[in-house]
């Protein structure tokens, strides 16, 4: 079950958000204003090795997450036609929702302790920022996007385990639809915010941040 780019926008958290302007970006994207979500702008995105070694260590955790991920939406699909709850499928399923609720939540909380606050000022200062009374920064919408999904994660999990309790087939079917919608969000959500990270804010980063900004950052990663 893969959403298209028009279910992805719907989705997104940013439509919620005042758009900034391509003057004071200097480009005509931004995290706040955000391409397609499934074709990378080729123009902004640094390429891999022309990144600092601390924001490659981000991108490292990206690409081990997304691997689990797509084991995880494999098992997800064979689950919405065999229903089997208790067999092979249940293990893969508590190992995603283990690794979600310890290395993603773990890597977005080195993120918000590292890399944001200094990002932050300085998209601040550069202008990229809604141009609300109160600005909005690429880093409030990646904040929120943190939050959002360890919501919707947290259902998730609760779903799979009330199903796993459930004796009677015809509430573990209405559980299990639910279970398989919230778990299709999730993983859309996290996979649209992997994106706006790697393929735009590392990029702005790069470009915005002083080398000694980021060897201090990898410094307090280690």
């Amino acid at each position: 079950m893969k959403m298209n780019p028009n279910q992805l926008q719907q989705l997104d958290p940013i439509k919620k958000q005042a758009e900034v302007s391509a003057t004071d970006r200097g480009t005509q994207y931004s995290p706040l204003s955000p391409p397609d979500a499934l074709t990378p702008p080729s123009n902004v995105k640094v390429p891999y090795d022309g990144l600092h070694p601390y924001l490659k260590l981000l991108v490292d955790d990206h690409n081990k997450l997304k691997s689990e991920m797509d084991i995880f939406q494999r098992v997800l699909q064979e689950l919405s036609h065999n229903q089997d709850v208790l067999g092979k499928n249940a293990k893969v399923i508590d190992r995603f929702f283990d690794v979600f609720t310890t290395e993603f939540i773990l890597h977005n909380q080195q993120e918000e302790k590292i890399l944001f606050p200094p990002l932050a000022k300085r998209f601040l200062e550069i202008g990229e920022h809604s141009k609300s009374s109160k600005p909005v920064t690429p880093i409030d919408i990646l904040r929120n996007e943190h939050i959002e999904a360890m919501q919707m994660g947290a259902e998730a999990r609760c779903t799979w385990k009330l199903i796993q309790q459930i004796i009677d087939p015809s509430s573990q079917t209405i559980l299990l639809g639910n279970f398989l919608r919230r778990s299709h969000t999730l993983l859309e959500m996290m996979r649209l915010h992997i994106f706006r990270e790697d393929d735009i804010v590392f990029s702005l980063a790069q470009k915005h941040l002083t080398p000694g900004q980021l060897e201090e950052m990898l410094e307090s990663s280690k």
